[in-house]
């Protein structure tokens, strides 16, 4: 693999990478051996077998570190989306074009919950890519994500984005699909 970049924040290093065998990009989560990594792979696992969201390639276990390669989804965040179109250099959504995208994303995110019986946890404009065809909205960044049942043990700080985390996530409650149903409404 070529490493195009360097990815990640509050400690989750990821790499972009270039596939040369696959002439397809990447990325390389490095995560640290512990029981949160082994959550996020077990939803990633899960998450795999959706038709549309990322897809676990390999895996590698290094000294203290997991490694984990994904697909790349291709597009702009929402976030850099929309902040793009205040900007006047992208053409905002219609209305009906920003329903559909929602239908869709409510749609996606529910089947998520229904196969996998996890919460995502942090879902907001920066875990959201924009996609041009066909035109819809991926979820990424599963590092937020839980088990429905044990998510009151998950780190602290997680599914706490200001503005999109829901009430009983701020109140240290548990995560249930509503946490999800909240942020993908805001």
């Amino acid at each position: 693999y070529w490493v195009v970049g360097r990815l990640g924040n509050r400690g989750r290093r990821k790499l972009q990478v270039f596939d040369p065998a696959s002439r397809d990009m990447r990325v390389i989560h490095q995560l640290p051996r512990s029981p949160h990594t082994e959550q996020q792979l077990r939803v990633l696992r899960r998450t795999s077998r959706l038709d549309g969201w990322p897809r676990i390639l390999d895996t590698e276990r290094c000294a203290g570190e997991i490694w984990v390669l994904t697909d790349w989804i291709w597009g702009d965040s929402l976030s850099s989306y929309l902040h793009q179109a205040r900007r006047g250099s992208k053409r905002w959504p219609s209305a009906h074009t920003a329903w559909t995208l929602f239908a869709r994303l409510a749609h996606g995110v529910s089947q998520f919950h229904d196969f996998t019986m996890c919460v995502h946890g942090d879902i907001k404009p920066q875990n959201l890519i924009v996609q041009a065809e066909p035109q819809r909205l991926r979820l990424i960044d599963f590092g937020s994500a839980w088990n429905e049942e044990i998510t009151r043990l998950r780190e602290t700080g997680d599914g706490h984005s200001v503005g999109y985390a829901a009430p009983e996530l701020c109140a240290g409650g548990r995560a249930t699909l509503l946490v999800d149903q909240f942020s993908a409404t805001v």
